[in-house]
């Protein structure tokens, strides 16, 4: 078996690092267009809990309610980070039809009702 070098073993190391950190990493949008890499933390019917580094590189931690966010940013981050059940499907429904993205809205019924069938099948 051959050794790897220890230079070679210390820039796998960076590049997988700088990967994995990349990955945790979504672009949010504000409702005014300022966008931000963030790590989400937490997500609710009506926030998102968001991990971000300052300019000046300082770490902070901040709660965004789904109306300071653009309404397709809130829908993505929520939808990718929740938990997939009827009621947070429903919920995020109501969400999206009051920020008139009904299409979403309907696919998110949708989605409540296929939970509720295989709930239904599971039991």
């Amino acid at each position: 078996m051959r050794a790897i070098p220890a230079v070679s073993t210390l820039v796998l190391c960076l590049i997988l690092t700088s990967t994995a950190f990349a990955a945790e990493k979504e672009e949010v949008m504000l409702k005014d267009g300022l966008t931000a890499m963030v790590e989400v933390v937490d997500t609710g019917p009506e926030h998102v809990t968001v991990k971000f580094r300052t300019k000046e590189g300082q770490a902070g931690e901040t709660k965004l309610h789904a109306n300071a966010l653009d309404p397709h940013s809130f829908y993505n981050v929520r939808r990718h980070h929740m938990e997939a059940t009827a009621e947070n499907h429903v919920k995020l429904a109501i969400f999206c039809a009051a920020a008139g993205l009904f299409k979403r809205a309907k696919a998110q019924m949708e989605a409540a009702r296929e939970a509720l069938n295989q709930q239904h099948y599971q039991q």
